[in-house]
């Protein structure tokens, strides 16, 4: 959570919101919500979206933490699987089908190696995309305070914008190339998924809007 000896940020009506949402269930989850807004408004500096995507990230992946289920990292990593076929790519590579930079000819045990090896990985992946679809859905299924339970088709589609949504803050991460626009924009997108779950109980909702609506006028 920011200090005083962080500078300060200002915070939407919404956004203080999807902090109380969280901070009621996980402080420590709801401070890399609060970290990545205050990186993204640091103004100048050349690895603000860097800073703030790899705080909504951890944010994103953290979150099934709070009703007791795996984070979406918890599954095997993707770049660890490939570093695992490096081995055989390798050996791979001295096969007699290799000629040129081509393959030709029958397959050998070192070619058979390789092929088997992808193989497993391309069952992995295919095993691994339903079961974040699963613990996403799950959380959000969780998440839901209304007294019926949240439609099956609603939490799909919701997982899958969440999964897409990850991807993107996983890759601002990893340097890719974003503008405010688009990180403001996906950042919407994440808050209203987070405040659609937590607070659809109006009771919840007005207590916490009057809170923050006597906080700011305080403050005016």
């Amino acid at each position: 959570m920011a200090t005083d000896s962080q500078p300060q940020f200002v915070m939407t009506g919404r956004q203080k919101l999807v902090l109380l949402a969280i901070a009621e269930r996980n402080q420590e989850i709801a401070a890399l919500y609060e970290d990545a807004l205050l990186a993204v408004q640091q103004r100048g500096s050349a690895e603000r979206f860097y800073s703030a995507g790899h705080a909504i990230r951890l944010f994103m992946h953290d979150m099934p933490k709070v009703f007791d289920l795996p984070t979406l990292g918890s599954l095997p990593l993707l770049s660890n699987k490939i570093r695992d076929l490096d081995s055989s790519w390798k050996t791979a590579r001295q096969s007699t089908c290799r000629v040129d930079g081509r393959w030709k000819g029958e397959i050998d045990g070192l070619l058979e190696r390789l092929l088997s090896a992808l193989e497993d990985f391309f069952s992995w992946r295919e095993d691994q995309i339903p079961k974040k679809q699963q613990i996403a859905e799950e959380v959000f299924r969780r998440a839901d305070p209304g007294p019926a339970d949240l439609p099956s088709d609603l939490s799909e589609r919701r997982a899958k914008r969440w999964l897409k949504l990850f991807g993107y803050f996983s890759s601002v991460a990893h340097l890719s190339s974003t503008t405010l626009d688009e990180f403001q924009e996906r950042l919407s997108e994440v808050e209203e998924i987070v405040l659609s779950c937590l607070y659809r109980e109006p009771s919840a909702s007005f207590a916490a809007i009057d809170a923050i609506l006597a906080e700011e006028e305080a403050d005016a």
